[in-house]
């Protein structure tokens, strides 16, 4: 024989979904408080600087990382005597080899 079930409560039902709706809105009215709060900043007595401003140079050292790049980048084919295939990248250096000795060696190439 079969026993009919009992249908489990609403709150049984949802109860996850309840649980992350209450968390959700602990959450949100505490970035309200938090947001509503003072906004003064307090700063000690003895920390404060008072000077009078003057004009003068701009000294702020700004260390920054990066990637260097050649201004010229030529790839050169042993097989072929060392012509060149193909210029990769130019930049400002319009023609200017990337080293001085460059069309030294370029130079002593028979064509």
């Amino acid at each position: 024989m079969d026993i009919k079930l009992e249908k489990k409560p609403w709150y049984i039902r949802y109860r996850y979904y309840l649980a992350g709706g209450i968390i959700f809105l602990a959450f949100i009215i505490y970035v309200i408080i938090l947001s509503a709060g003072p906004s003064k900043l307090r700063i000690d007595q003895e920390n404060v600087q008072i000077a009078e401003v003057k004009n003068d140079k701009f000294m702020e050292y700004v260390d920054v990382e990066g990637l260097i790049q050649p201004i010229l980048t030529i790839i050169v084919n042993a097989r072929e005597s060392g012509s060149v295939d193909r210029i990769v990248g130019e930049g400002i250096g319009q023609g200017i080899p990337a080293f001085p000795g460059i069309r030294a060696l370029y130079s002593k190439i028979p064509i």
